[in-house]
């Protein structure tokens, strides 16, 4: 076989794979809407109040993750009645390590490497199992591993090491979104790990839609135009868009103008308004290029009129 035929037996496979993992992924995606949120969120601070004397709520530092930890802290302040000063460190008092989620503990461990010597609480909406679990057995200044949500473990015999990169799990666990924020998503493809795949689409996780690094529009506007459904995609280092549609067996790499009007068209939802910023914007603004490469992602089936 000549090996231009095995790079693309090879090429298609990965898709193969990529396909198989994403519509898997998405089938099982849990997505939280904002009153999800707040009910998980007072399912933490219930299970907190199990945990911890009302002394010993009142005693803790309170030590958000960024950005997700924020959002999920200053709800949690108002149901256990956190003071201002609760987020100011002393040095001394014990802490507690809000967060989102936690898919391999990366984050919080780089946030504990910070905070030795202190009692630890750690408290977030989601996590496996076995990460809980890890972190007790790993960290002796963590107390309590508390978490709303239990993440099914999609493979037990993908289990990480204390010392793999810092992670406690891999990430082998069940995809979860919340309103401002979707992780992004790793695929095994060949052996390596590509990470940044979204299944959701930009309007719908406020982080998703400031990756696409669009101004907000001050009128409001008409959805007429936007994502596809099975439609997932990744931005590129070089600031391209890929786009792949599970169950298809084609992938969509968009560069320079077209991953802007692809930007556009899935931000502002709206076709018009993102021809409009594309004409203030590009110095090689083409109104008969943009209207075809629009149509032409239509017919590809990665944009849906609406």
């Amino acid at each position: 076989m000549p090996h231009a035929d095995i790079n693309e037996l090879k090429d298609r496979l990965d898709l193969w794979t990529l396909g198989v993992t994403l519509v898997d992924r998405q089938k099982r995606l849990r997505c939280l809407t904002d009153s999800g949120v707040e009910r998980t969120v007072g399912a933490l601070a219930t299970k907190m109040r199990d945990d911890l004397s009302i002394e010993e709520l009142a005693r803790l530092h309170v030590v958000p993750i960024a950005r997700g930890g924020l959002f999920v802290a200053g709800q949690l302040s108002y149901l256990l009645g956190w003071t201002r000063e609760q987020f100011e460190d002393d040095g001394m008092s014990p802490i507690c390590i809000v967060d989102d989620c936690s898919l391999t503990g990366k984050r919080f461990r780089q946030t504990l490497k910070k905070n030795r010597g202190r009692e630890v609480w750690f408290c977030h909406l989601a996590s496996a199992e076995p990460l809980r679990e890890a972190i007790l057995k790993e960290e002796s200044s963590v107390k309590g591993c508390i978490s709303a949500v239990n993440l099914e473990l999609l493979d037990r015999n993908n289990l990480a090491g204390f010392s793999d990169g810092g992670r406690y799990l891999n990430r082998s666990v069940e995809h979860i979104a919340f309103p401002w924020t979707e992780p992004g998503f790793p695929v095994n493809l060949n052996g390596k790990i590509v990470d940044g795949w979204r299944l959701l689409p930009p309007h719908q996780v406020l982080g998703n839609w400031a990756m696409l690094k669009l101004p907000a529009h001050a009128d409001a506007i008409i959805p007429n135009i936007q994502l596809a459904n099975g439609v997932v995609w990744r931005v590129l280092f070089d600031g391209g868009v890929r786009l792949y549609k599970a169950g298809d067996d084609g992938m969509v790499d968009l560069k320079n103008l077209a991953a802007d009007v692809w930007r556009g068209c899935v931000g502002y939802r709206n076709r018009d308004v993102a021809v409009e910023w594309l004409m203030k914007t590009r110095n090689d603004f083409d109104r008969k290029a943009v209207e075809s490469m629009v149509d032409i992602l239509l017919a590809r089936g990665m944009l849906v009129q609406i």
